[in-house]
């Protein structure tokens, strides 16, 4: 995907509403124990879509006929599916390594250090790129559907 799309995307813009917002509201300095709870609930929501989108779309994959795949990628949409699936799996994995990363990271520093140690820009950027990537899978999840919608045109003109 070209960086002039991703950037100047509904999904981005509003991820970065999110930042901005969090960013304000935030205090300047978060302890860990509090950092680790946000943490945590990016592991379990990202995990969960994760493992759930990349089902989905091996399923997509396997139960699309050569026919109509053919059909879709007369006017290549089948090719921007599968790109916009790809990608938003790859920022779905970025977002849930960044939370797993700083989730454990906290998990060590808790022990030894009393003071606040995440600073509101980093869960900020941790809430725009977790933001970003659920914004994602609902981009993708609405191509989806427009999948469904072409296999039924596809299933009208092949009959």
């Amino acid at each position: 995907m070209k960086l002039k799309y991703i950037f100047v995307s509904w999904d981005f813009i509003t991820a970065l509403f999110v930042f901005l917002f969090s960013f304000i509201v935030l205090p300047k300095e978060i302890f860990a124990e509090d950092a680790i709870n946000i943490y945590q609930v990016g592991v379990t929501i990202l995990s969960l879509i994760f493992s759930i989108y990349f089902a989905s779309m091996a399923f997509i994959l396997s139960s699309s006929d050569d026919e109509f795949v053919l059909f879709l990628e007369e006017k290549g949409h089948f090719t921007y599916l599968i790109e916009s699936f790809s990608y938003t799996l790859k920022v779905v994995f970025i977002a849930l390594m960044f939370s797993l990363s700083f989730l454990i990271m906290n998990f060590f520093v808790m022990e030894k250090i009393v003071a606040p140690i995440n600073s509101r820009f980093i869960v900020s950027l941790f809430l725009l790129i977790g933001s970003y990537s659920l914004f994602c899978v609902i981009g993708t999840t609405m191509d989806s559907i427009k999948f469904v919608k072409y296999r039924i045109e596809y299933l009208k003109v092949k009959n």
